[in-house]
């Protein structure tokens, strides 16, 4: 959230956080429920729990391929946010 402030222009900061707070819970619930249908299939303990653990591994990673992306863009807009500041 922090690297976060830095991206949208300080007018719009506050309807791009809460934007961006929306997403996230959004995508706690969402995932809530797909886990709990993924635990309501007849398998086994273990591959339950695999297929919720490597979900969640997948989500990381695309999470933090998009952020690695989006990162320099975020440390630029911060040097010129503070310059505007």
């Amino acid at each position: 959230m922090t690297e976060a402030q830095a991206i949208p222009p300080g007018r719009m900061r506050g309807i791009g956080l809460g934007g961006l707070n929306t997403l996230v819970f959004l995508g706690v619930s969402s995932s809530s429920s797909i886990f709990g249908g993924v635990a309501d299939f007849s398998l086994s303990a273990a591959v339950t729990y695999g297929l919720i653990f490597g979900s969640t591994a997948a989500a990381l990673a695309i999470a933090l391929a998009i952020y690695a992306a989006c990162r320099q863009r975020a440390v630029g807009a911060a040097d010129v946010a503070a310059a505007v500041d």
